[in-house]
Formats: structure tokens, C-alpha cells, sequence
């Protein structure tokens, strides 16, 4: 699946930070200090790796400026995509502002998403 993550600033350098992460049509999430350039989320890639906040996940391919200079693209597992939004949603103040309905009321349900029900609404 390809997770977008927006971590640079409007310049196109990456900040280090993530303010919002979506997976086209299917979900976004904005995290505190979206869109004002004050977020506060940690995010990097490297050797195969994304970390978010203090988690690390396996990654299998990465991409810069996709869609505008803001956006970066990591291609990873549904089961992955899963695991990332059930994380951020126990950090402060990251919200789900838009999504398909089964996801949106399952996030505003506090239930814990799953990679094959990703997988199977992403295809």
C-alpha cells in the first residue's frame, strides 16, 4: 500500500516531522500542528525503515514529492498501515478528518483497525 506522509515544508525540505498521513481514499489523519508547520510527530526513513514517534516499521520502497513537494510516499504492507494508524491514535491530538465510513466510525470507535480489512477496502 502506498501510506502518504506529510513531512516536508512548503519548500519541499523534509522537516523530521509528520503532520498528516493518509492512504488515498480510504483515510486521513491529521496530527497536532498540521498545515501550520508546528508538528510535532517525529518521522524519518532509512535502510528499510520509517519511524513515527518512537515505533520503527519495515518499509519497501520510499519516494519524495509525490503528488506536491509536501508529500512523501512510503510503500508498505497493509498489515503495517494498520499497525501505524492504531499508533497514532494513542498520541495526543491525532485525529481521523477523513475516511471511508466503516474506517471513520471504527476510528471514532476506538477499535483497533486491521491490515485485511485495509487490504480488502484498498482494492
Amino acid at each position: 500500500m502506498q501510506l502518504h506522509l506529510a513531512v516536508n515544508d512548503d519548500d519541499g525540505n523534509h522537516t523530521g516531522r509528520v503532520a498528516v498521513v493518509q492512504v488515498v481514499d480510504l483515510f486521513e489523519l491529521e496530527g497536532p500542528g498540521a498545515y501550520d508547520h508546528m508538528a510535532d510527530t517525529h518521522c524519518q526513513h532509512a535502510a528499510g525503515t520509517l519511524t513515527i514517534g518512537e515505533r520503527s516499521w519495515p518499509i519497501d520502497g520510499y519516494a519524495t514529492w509525490v503528488g506536491n513537494i509536501v508529500w512523501d510516499c512510503a510503500h508498505v504492507s497493509a498489515d503495517v498501515v494498520a499497525e501505524i494508524v492504531n499508533y497514532l491514535r494513542t498520541l495526543p491530538d491525532w485525529d481521523c478528518i477523513e475516511a471511508e465510513s466503516s474506517l471513520y466510525d471504527k476510528w471514532n470507535r476506538r477499535e483497533l483497525f486491521s491490515g485485511g480489512e485495509l487490504a480488502e477496502l484498498d482494492s
